[in-house]
């Protein structure tokens, strides 16, 4: 590892090895996974939004899985093979994401992001996220108390460029540091999670307010979801459970929950923030009856204001 980023990478560990009251114990209560829900895991396993305007078009989906904790090696990397995490999460998950969007000039964009985090606090332990192409880029953050790992990786030539992005070899190391206990959190969340939330909590939230600190673009931010009364909206999505097949058609009134965004640390703008690539007054809309995230508004670079819509849902059998 680089000498310059060994002070870094030894408070890394000694965070880790610290206590895990930061991460999985203590206050605010209201930053944990809702524990009021009867369900400790979201009824679907997989989510596909779309959007159509004059300006462009955009697809995104996302998958929840199980994961092993050893899946958080990513080798060839040797900081992250060193900086080992001193606890064995709850119940390690794995949230991928990934986006397509197209504007009307034609211009195309891919992301794929995965999110290994504790299903029990939200806890993000790893975040890798990857923009492929000629001037593609690949983030990957491993996250600790007192701030954040970060490998910034581009392809040298065109050949990287074209191959993939386990093969890129222009590697950037930074530490972004932050203060959780300072700033009153419990630990560190992704703004994609938000969807996970919501799909745990009992509405309705009757005026509740649930606040979760969230680490994006190299920023610690506190968002509150705020409820912001129901709304009609025309829903229009497959759901599918055990290979089975059903449609959500029509006017349904469905709970509104805005995002409250403020910055915590040095850097952070709450213009920057963005949840699905989507950013400024953002609301979430829920269908109190499937507990499905179904909507989501607010404005996109090159595209302007734009509401992503759910279109299929693959749920568990049990729930």
């Amino acid at each position: 590892m680089k000498p310059s980023y060994s002070f870094y990478l030894l408070s890394v560990v000694v965070a880790l090895v610290q206590p895990l009251a930061l991460q999985a114990g203590g206050e605010p209560a209201e930053e944990t996974v809702p524990s009021s829900s009867k369900r400790s895991y979201p009824a679907w396993s997989e989510l596909h939004f779309e959007a159509d305007s004059i300006a462009g078009s955009v697809n995104t989906t996302l998958i929840l899985s199980e994961q092993s904790v050893q899946a958080l090696n990513v080798p060839p990397y040797t900081a992250l093979e060193n900086v080992e995490f001193q606890f064995v999460p709850h119940a390690l998950k794995l949230l991928e994401v990934r986006g397509k969007a197209k504007t009307l000039v034609g211009r195309g964009s891919e992301t794929r992001g995965k999110i290994w985090f504790d299903a029990q606090t939200g806890a993000v332990l790893q975040r890798d996220r990857i923009r492929p192409g000629k001037k593609g880029v690949r983030k990957i953050y491993r996250f600790a108390g007192n701030g954040a790992l970060r490998f910034r990786l581009e392809p040298e030539g065109r050949n990287e460029a074209s191959g993939s992005p386990d093969n890129w070899t222009r590697i950037k190391e930074s530490f972004y540091p932050y203060d959780l206990a300072g700033t009153g959190c419990r630990f560190v969340s992704d703004p994609a999670l938000l969807l996970y939330f919501v799909s745990l909590a009992d509405f309705p939230l009757r005026g509740e307010k649930r606040s979760y600190c969230m680490f994006f673009d190299d920023a610690l931010y506190e968002v509150h979801l705020e409820p912001a009364g129901t709304e009609s909206l025309e829903l229009n999505y497959t759901v599918r459970k055990q290979g089975s097949d059903s449609r959500v058609e029509g006017k349904r009134d469905v709970a509104g929950l805005a995002l409250r965004i403020k910055p915590l640390t040095k850097g952070a703008d709450t213009e920057d923030f963005e949840l699905l690539e989507l950013r400024g007054d953002i609301k979430l809309y829920v269908d109190e009856v499937t507990r499905l995230p179904v909507q989501i508004r607010g404005q996109r670079r090159g595209i302007g204001e734009l509401s992503i819509r759910l279109q299929n849902a693959v749920v568990r059998g049990s729930s």
